[in-house]
């Protein structure tokens, strides 16, 4: 169960520094920026996700 847990664990302690510094340059040039910076994951992750056809039978 260890071994799992720090499996998961590293990319959040890794990637999170990364993230806040990379928010912390679009927020400093404008906050709109900040936003649209928060959502190129978030679009990329939804895209990924509808290529595939097994995600769209979990919608019932």
């Amino acid at each position: 169960m260890s071994s799992v847990s720090s499996v998961m664990s590293l990319p959040r302690v890794v990637l999170e520094p990364v993230s806040i510094g990379v928010l912390g340059v679009a927020v400093a040039h404008s906050v709109a920026w900040g936003f649209a910076v928060a959502a190129v994951p978030v679009l990329a992750a939804g895209l990924w996700l509808l290529r595939g056809g097994r995600m769209r039978t979990l919608g019932g």
